[in-house]
């Protein structure tokens, strides 16, 4: 069985806006200095405005564009026999056997949510972009379907 990651329309909204907020701050850099700055003005800071006026649009924008991709090439579990898979979109896999699993359970915290794989030993295991799904508890430990998530 699998199941895929999905990208909350509110989430990518609130990045969106942001984003827009910080390219909007880079293009009024870019405009206000080359328009109303003095050429002594410009051969100082001219190259550094334009730097930070560049920065300020791809900071604002390249973290709405990887969620705009993750919507394309979703993050991916694979539910097998005696294990899980956890597929990143960058081709990372993460295998994880059933019995290292102590608890699984839904964070959502702002803009992060997704699924929290509470491990027997070691640190826990966070799987980005899952939405709450009640039936991950019966499949990773079916002998135990009557405790809670």
């Amino acid at each position: 069985m699998k199941r895929f990651s999905i990208v909350k329309t509110e989430v990518k909204k609130r990045l969106l806006l942001k984003g827009m907020l910080l390219s909007i701050l880079g293009i009024f850099l870019l405009i206000g200095m080359g328009t109303f700055a003095k050429v002594t003005v410009l051969s100082v800071w001219g190259l550094p405005s334009f730097c930070v006026g560049i920065f300020l649009i791809g900071w604002g924008l390249i973290p709405y564009r990887n969620l705009t991709r993750l919507e394309t090439h979703p993050h991916q579990i694979l539910f097998e026999k005696d294990h899980l898979t956890f597929i990143s979109t960058h081709g990372n896999h993460v295998l994880v056997p059933y019995r290292n699993i102590g608890e699984i359970s839904y964070v959502e915290a702002g803009n992060r949510y997704g699924i929290r794989l509470s491990l027997k030993e070691g640190d826990p295991l966070f799987l980005p972009y899952f939405l709450n799904d009640s039936s991950l508890h019966e499949i990773v430990h079916p002998n135990e379907s009557d405790k809670p998530i």
